[in-house]
């Protein structure tokens, strides 16, 4: 595996001068990673992208997907492919040197595992590439196609592949994509690329996790739980039980008299939320947990009070 390894990073190895830059050069633990790993690194270079990175044949695949994955399964995300990068680059993070190759700084923005759907060796060769994510961010089934015939030319060397990274529909696509835009920070350090240009020390476990865990299975009526401030602990507040909302009656008469005030109706969805410090659950006239639907709105409810509401 490690000669294998080898062969398939010379593209690697011969666009970096491991002098100047703290990328790993693949010379260590070649070939001993466990099950198939899967990372994202958000890579603020000559132009920001996400480089989608799975784990085969001893070397991390690698994508380049401009605009970053999505959760909603109309959105199909241009993924470039670019050359084999070695197994301990899915744990980098820092800045690559200004005027070196992919100069910019590198944040580890997702990271887990995945479970290849068929034979990912015949896959990757048709182009058409299935997998099961369980990333902090990226989870459930995914799919990477090979757009075969529109390949980009280049001044030398062979065409640059044009594949297409998508959601397939399951219970962990959404409706409008906000993935990448939610969660800026790294599932390692807590930090920004900001901060991470800055060398800052990583963040508290616990506060990243409280941040990479937002689509917990567990926990998917909370989608955008705040970081409790520092301090002294309180008691925490318990969560109000569903209660059913008074309804609207239909009448046939406008009540007359001056105590009465009265606006349009406009069509929609009614919706309570039952807040306990910074979980939020909203749910239907009826009970039905609708967190996941309104999810927009969980943020501002959640700095709405320390207590209940």
């Amino acid at each position: 595996m490690a000669r294998q390894s080898d062969g398939l990073l010379k593209d690697y190895r011969a666009k970096r001068d491991f002098t100047k830059t703290q990328e790993p050069a693949g010379t260590s633990a070649m070939g001993k990673s466990k099950g198939y790993r899967f990372v994202v690194q958000k890579h603020d270079a000559t132009r920001l992208h996400y480089d989608f990175r799975i784990e085969l044949d001893g070397v991390l695949k690698s994508w380049a997907v401009t605009k970053g994955p999505s959760d909603n399964p109309d959105d199909k995300r241009l993924a470039v492919r670019v050359e084999d990068h070695p197994l301990d680059y899915g744990g980098f993070e820092g800045t690559i040197p200004e005027g070196e190759y992919g100069g910019g700084t590198v944040m580890l923005w997702d990271e887990g595992t995945r479970e290849p759907i068929g034979d990912p060796h015949a896959a990757l060769q048709d182009g058409d590439l299935k997998m099961v994510l369980h990333g902090h961010r990226m989870k459930g089934e995914w799919v990477l196609v090979h757009m075969k015939g529109r390949d980009s030319k280049r001044k030398s060397g062979p065409p640059r592949e044009n594949w297409l990274l998508i959601k397939h529909k399951d219970k962990y696509a959404k409706q409008k994509e906000t993935t990448v835009e939610r969660f800026t920070n790294s599932v390692s350090t807590g930090h920004d690329l900001a901060g991470i240009a800055k060398g800052l020390k990583p963040k508290k476990r616990s506060t990243i996790a409280a941040d990479a865990t937002r689509h917990s299975d567990k926990d998917k009526a909370v989608d955008n739980p705040l970081p409790a401030k520092p301090g002294r602990r309180k008691r925490a507040a318990n969560l109000p039980a569903f209660r059913a909302p008074q309804l609207a009656t239909l009448v046939s008469d406008v009540p007359a008299g001056g105590d009465w005030l009265f606006e349009m109706k406009y069509d929609g969805y009614r919706c309570t939320a039952a807040i306990a410090g910074d979980t939020v659950r909203l749910f239907t006239r009826t009970g039905k947990d609708w967190t996941e639907q309104f999810k927009a709105i969980v943020p501002p409810l959640s700095r709405l009070t320390k207590g209940s509401a």
